[in-house]
C-alpha cells in the first residue's frame, strides 16, 4: 500500500508538470512588428545555490526559467501583456511571487528584472535560517547588461 501511495504521488507530480501551457512565438512575425521582452535574473548570490529556478509567464503561459545571472528573450505582439513569476516547488511552478501588466510597442526592447534578496532571519528552536523576498519588474538596459 505504501508503494502505491508513493507511485500515485509521483504520477500526480509528473502529470502536473505536463499541464503548464507553454508560450509559443509565431515564426511568421517579422522583427519590425514585435516587441522584445528580455528577462534576466540578477547576479545576487542569495539563493544562488538553489537548484530550482523560478518560472516566468507571459499572458499566463510559461516562457522559461532563470538561474542566477541568466537571461532569455521572448518576442510578443504590440499591446498589453501580463507578466508573472512563480517560485519553484519540487521543480514545478509553485506560488506566484510577482505579476504586472506592461504595454509594449513594435520594434522596442523591454528589460524585465527578477531578483531574490535576503530580507530577514528567522529562528525556530535551535535552528536559524535566512528568508528572501522576490522582486520582479522593469529595468533599464544598463542594469540588464550588468545583471544588476
Amino acid at each position: 500500500m505504501r508503494n502505491f501511495i508513493i507511485l500515485f504521488g509521483l504520477v500526480l507530480f509528473i502529470s502536473g508538470c505536463a499541464n503548464v501551457p507553454q508560450y509559443q512565438e509565431n515564426s511568421d512575425w517579422s522583427h519590425s512588428e514585435v516587441a522584445h521582452l528580455h528577462f534576466y535574473r540578477t547576479k545576487r548570490m542569495f539563493h544562488a545555490l538553489n537548484p530550482e529556478k523560478p518560472f516566468f509567464f507571459v499572458d499566463d503561459k510559461m516562457a522559461g526559467s532563470l538561474g542566477t545571472g541568466e537571461t532569455f528573450t521572448v518576442r510578443v505582439l504590440p499591446g498589453t501583456h501580463t507578466l508573472s513569476v512563480r517560485e519553484p516547488f519540487m521543480f514545478s511552478p509553485g506560488y506566484e511571487s510577482g505579476r504586472f501588466e506592461i504595454e509594449v510597442e513594435a520594434s522596442k526592447h523591454y528589460y524585465i528584472r527578477y531578483s531574490m534578496d535576503a530580507s530577514g532571519v528567522y529562528a525556530y528552536g535551535s535552528t536559524a535560517g535566512v528568508y528572501g523576498t522576490a522582486k520582479f519588474g522593469t529595468a533599464d538596459k544598463e542594469s540588464f547588461d550588468n545583471r544588476e
